[in-house]
């Protein structure tokens, strides 16, 4: 049988953890988001308002939230930067693993990330 096409979801509780409030390490991330590619399509197996569908929705702005850089501070100098880099990358790629819509997650990101663009720059002014 193919990942894709797995009939019972199950959210490994460390997966979950690790993109949680208390484990703010850029490589915890980036690992719980390699092991979140293993589970496939996940959202479309989640019946819209079920248990399921809102942890893997709650787990889809995680990752939303790793590509971004917001879910921890991230520093742009030196090992903080690329720990960062590859979580996001990570994170991106697990999204369009698990999400139904991985594009319209993608778009979040990127306006996001334009947004802090233009802060920087503007800071950069002063």
């Amino acid at each position: 049988m193919s990942p894709c096409k797995k009939t019972k979801l199950t959210l490994p509780l460390p997966t979950r953890s690790a993109l949680s409030q208390e484990n703010k390490d850029w490589i915890t991330a980036r690992s719980a988001a390699c092991a979140l590619k293993k589970i496939g399509r996940a959202q479309s197996l989640a019946t819209a308002g079920n248990a399921k569908h809102i942890v893997v929705t709650d787990i889809i702005e995680k990752l939303c939230s790793v590509s971004l850089g917001s879910w921890s501070e991230v520093n742009f100098d030196g090992e903080n930067a690329m720990a960062w880099f590859c979580a996001a990358e990570q994170a991106i790629d697990a999204l369009f693993v698990i999400s139904t819509c991985p594009e319209k997650e993608s778009e979040k990101i990127i306006v996001g990330l334009k947004e802090v663009s233009k802060r920087s720059e503007r800071a950069l002014m002063i």
